[in-house]
């Protein structure tokens, strides 16, 4: 479902956008037209970055194992920036009172927040992968880790490189980096695309192991059965009988 929505948001973004890329450059932007497309970049970010404060969250669930209240902070941070991008972002934009810098400030949120969570979840279950090999040894179960470290690594590697650079790009100069905000939103959204795919393609292809894996194991057992009736039926005596 929210692979569904986030996709439908970002097609009519675009679509939107492109509707009024003629005007935007032989006319000029209005404020019609600046307050549709930065409301289409909030809405994107609150959806993907409210995906990220989750994963920070669930990942401290799993593998927190300290009972301080103080690890907590590793995802109320990205809960406050989160918030933080959100109501600045449409603070900029209902607003005429200097909705530039409530859109710096969002987007500088929302680079801290993705860089954080990337680089906290990253580190967490490399860090609970040398644990399980510590405790396991070579036979500890970390394929899993594994597997989900070079998703978050792929998703990064688009993530991360375009929202420094829309950063920078505001700070230099704020219509460049009004162009990469543009960029660094639509390639947040497919990140976020990204991940959600790998991660079900990976428990589909989980859940078929599964189920042959316990189709085969049902032959087997059906096939020892089989063999030892007839051992059973081949060692039998019927001299036996005779007698009786």
């Amino acid at each position: 479902i929210y692979i569904v929505l986030l996709i439908f948001v970002n097609l009519g973004f675009l679509s939107v956008c492109f509707l009024l890329l003629h005007k935007l450059i032989y006319s000029g932007a209005g404020t019609l037209e600046n307050n549709i497309c930065n409301g289409g970049m909030v809405l994107i970010a609150s959806l993907t970055d409210g995906v990220l404060v989750w994963r920070c969250y669930m990942v401290q669930r799993a593998f927190g194992h300290s009972r301080s209240r103080l690890q907590n902070v590793f995802w109320i941070l990205p809960l406050c920036l989160w918030v933080t991008t959100m109501v600045t972002g449409w603070i900029g934009v209902v607003t005429s009172f200097t909705p530039l810098a409530f859109g710096s400030v969002a987007l500088m949120c929302n680079v801290a927040l993705n860089v954080f969570a990337t680089t906290y979840i990253v580190a967490r279950l490399v860090l609970q992968r040398r644990m399980s090999e510590v405790c396991f040894g070579p036979k500890a179960p970390t394929t899993q880790c594994l597997r989900i470290v070079a998703i978050l690594v792929e998703s990064a590697t688009i993530n991360v490189p375009t929202s420094l650079a829309a950063a920078i790009g505001v700070l230099m100069d704020h219509e460049f980096g009004g162009v990469l905000a543009f960029i660094t939103i639509c390639c947040q959204s497919f990140a976020s695309v990204l991940i959600i795919h790998q991660v079900a393609l990976g428990r589909a292809l989980g859940q078929d192991r599964i189920e042959r894996r316990d189709l085969s194991g049902c032959y087997e057992t059906h096939r020892s059965s089989v063999v030892s009736g007839s051992i059973r039926h081949s060692t039998f005596d019927p001299s036996v009988t005779d007698e009786h």
